[in-house]
């Protein structure tokens, strides 16, 4: 009941640069006093960097690109708790509702930190969660392993699907099934035979980018190629783009996050002047 009112967004918070050693010790946190917790978790930036070196101190994460939906998110999330508690939308008895928050970095290592933070509360007895999909395939195994129910508005990884490893996790957006669906028919309807596809090298780009590639090959299309790209690897997309230049393919589907910049990417394909309708 409580969950399904406290809806889909949450958290409110920002952090510039948190420790990694034991993950982001430093996260900013929101708490609002109560028996009956609601926890959230929201990546109030949309990048990280790590700092690998050990002359100074542990691998630090610096988060970039704060991003303000996200804020705005978690703002409204801690305020309709805020509303429920003070307007008595819910009995509770002598019990009173609460809220406890962290946010991280868009970072897996942050968003497991952040994570634990709220496990360790027994109180906090449902989350609601802004994190995308591949944070929040490592946030969703250890909310289950605690039984705690947890909402997620942004995650649409196919791999959530299966509830024997996410048995907690719920939805308020569809999986990438549909969406992978969509683009194929998309390719269908403009009747483009011969595409390409790239996705970011991570769980979430290779889930994405197989189902769709199988969409492609059950409507009888064909796939020039597929490619995944590293997040922040300039070799390796400078790499590709001097491929694509001898290629004659003309549409490709990108399959990526906010992890993988598309600006850059775009921009340098104009230096490079390769010219391709790009989806």
């Amino acid at each position: 009941m409580i969950i399904l009112i406290v809806f889909c967004h949450l958290v409110l918070g920002c952090q510039f640069c948190v420790p990694v050693g034991a993950a982001c010790s430093s996260n900013v946190s929101r708490h609002l006093d109560g028996e009956i917790l609601i926890g959230g978790i929201f990546p109030i930036h949309e990048r990280s960097e790590v700092s690998t070196s050990w002359t100074t101190g542990p691998p630090m994460v610096h988060c970039l690109d704060f991003y303000t939906p996200y804020y705005m998110a978690a703002a409204a999330a801690r305020f309709a708790v805020i509303e429920i508690r003070d307007k008595k939308y819910i009995d509770l008895g002598d019990l009173e509702l609460g809220y406890y928050e962290q946010d991280f970095c868009n970072s897996p290592v942050s968003a497991v930190e952040a994570t634990l933070n709220l496990t360790n509360n027994s109180e906090v007895k449902a989350i609601v969660s802004a994190a995308l999909s591949s944070s929040m395939i490592h946030i969703a195994p250890i909310v289950a392993h605690y039984s705690i129910a947890t909402i997620a508005s942004y995650a649409t990884s196919e791999l959530l699907s299966d509830t024997n490893i996410y048995r907690t996790l719920f939805r308020t957006v569809p999986s990438d099934q549909w969406q992978s669906l969509l683009l194929a028919n998309m390719s269908e309807w403009f009747n483009w035979k011969w595409v390409g596809a790239v996705a970011t090298d991570d769980a979430y780009g290779r889930s994405g980018l197989r189902i769709f590639i199988n969409e492609l090959k059950d409507k009888n299309m064909c796939v020039a190629f597929e490619t995944y790209l590293p997040v922040n690897d300039s070799k390796e997309r400078d790499k590709f783009l001097d491929q694509l230049a001898k290629s004659k393919v003309e549409v490709i589907f990108f399959y990526t996050t906010v992890d993988l910049n598309l600006h850059d990417f775009f921009q340098t394909a104009d230096d490079k002047e390769v010219s391709r309708e790009y989806s």
